[in-house]
């Protein structure tokens, strides 16, 4: 598997709203615009191998979410649903979000929350990962904290994959141990911009600087 770093255009791509909701999650400024879909989870029903489709009635993507941890059964030993989040204290968690869009996609803007500010995610594992007829490949990208309250951690990933010619692609996340619990997550994807709106978004990037969100490692 080939893997590439890239980094994260946060404000040129996204040019990110307040707050949007309990999960302290922010809303691009493309979110509800032609050639967009939103996606958001935060009731879970499938603990185990089955998809997990976005429970909130904004939505207009299909992508979905499933808790892949190999030879895991069912509760007590594996994940179970508890409070519409997905949690297991005997096994370290894996996630993989699934998506396809009816575009060429331009940016990829996902987020993250747990229940437990003490049992984080694995921040290193989260890829984006496509194939372009040559193999899969793995994209890396900043991690940025929008919140850390002490009941959960809120973080954002954002990929420019606008000069990749892709409409599919997966997400990998992972617990960083056992007893985490999956509480929210909210995806946005973007169709590649018109030239005229890169320059703006090029254009907000100088002005807004790093006033607006703080990377983390």
């Amino acid at each position: 598997m080939k893997i590439k770093y890239v980094l994260m255009l946060a404000i040129t791509a996204v040019n990110l709203s307040a707050m949007a909701n309990s999960s302290f999650f922010v809303a691009p400024a493309f979110r509800g615009q032609a050639g967009t879909e939103y996606s958001g989870w935060e009731s879970f029903t499938n603990a185990y191998s089955g998809p997990n489709f976005p429970s909130l009635a904004a939505s207009t993507g299909d992508g979905f979410i499933t808790q892949t941890t190999p030879g895991i059964g069912a509760f007590p030993n594996g994940p179970f649903i508890t409070g519409g989040n997905i949690y297991s204290f005997a096994t370290t968690n894996t996630f993989t979000l699934t998506d396809a869009t009816a575009y060429t996609l331009g940016t990829v803007v996902f987020q993250l929350r747990n229940n437990d500010g003490t049992v984080p995610f694995n921040y290193s594992s989260v890829h984006l990962e496509y194939d372009n007829g040559g193999g899969p490949l793995s994209l890396f990208t900043t991690r940025t904290e929008l919140n850390n309250s002490g009941g959960g951690i809120a973080s954002l990933w954002n990929w420019d994959v606008s000069a990749l010619g892709i409409n599919s692609y997966k997400i990998y996340f992972n617990a960083s141990d056992i007893s985490l619990s999956l509480d929210a997550v909210a995806l946005d994807t973007q169709v590649v911009p018109e030239p005229s709106a890169l320059a703006l978004s090029a254009f907000g990037l100088v002005l807004l600087g790093k006033r607006v969100l703080r990377p983390c490692v």
